[in-house]
């Protein structure tokens, strides 16, 4: 019986961690040139990267075994399309909330990164009302109210990292 080669995973774990902290940069520029786009067909382009950014990153912190981080990058993606689907003209503060939740992001990957103690629970709670102000804004540009993210299975993963803090392992 051959046993699992612990050092091969710990050497696996740390590329994929560097991985989805390069993908989370990727993330943040693609935010940042948002608000300087003009043109619509750059800006959808832009989102769809964006996107596809956040799905891959949401890939790596499952394999990570961070479920906290891997719900606030579900949300965030979530958001991020709904913005494209409304091919509507971006609204500043719509790319603010998602620029200050992506930078929580980031620094709950940069503190994993860092095996500090983080406290997602935390970053999630901060979280909250940067996100009801995101979808109360995309609500008014679409002209309808866009369903919040909300499910049983949520506000359990939020209490039990309440309860602890993550650590990668």
């Amino acid at each position: 019986m051959m046993l699992p080669d612990f050092n091969r995973q710990d050497e696996n774990r740390q590329r994929v961690l560097q991985d989805t902290i390069a993908r989370s940069r990727q993330i943040g520029h693609g935010l940042i040139e948002l608000r300087s786009a003009k043109d619509d067909c750059n800006s959808s382009a832009q989102l769809i990267g964006i996107i596809e950014a956040l799905h891959t990153l949401k890939s790596g912190v499952a394999y990570l075994d961070l479920p906290g981080i891997e719900l606030l990058a579900h949300r965030l993606e979530g958001n991020v399309r709904s913005l494209w689907e409304l091919k509507a003209p971006f609204e500043p503060e719509c790319l603010a909330r998602l620029i200050d939740i992506h930078v929580i992001l980031d620094s709950l990957l940069f503190g994993c990164a860092q095996e500090e103690r983080v406290s997602v629970a935390g970053a999630l709670a901060s979280t909250q009302p940067l996100f009801a102000q995101l979808e109360s804004q995309l609500g008014q540009i679409a002209g309808i109210r866009v369903a919040t993210f909300k499910s049983v299975e949520s506000d359990r993963t939020v209490l039990q990292l309440a309860l602890r803090a993550e650590l990668p392992q």
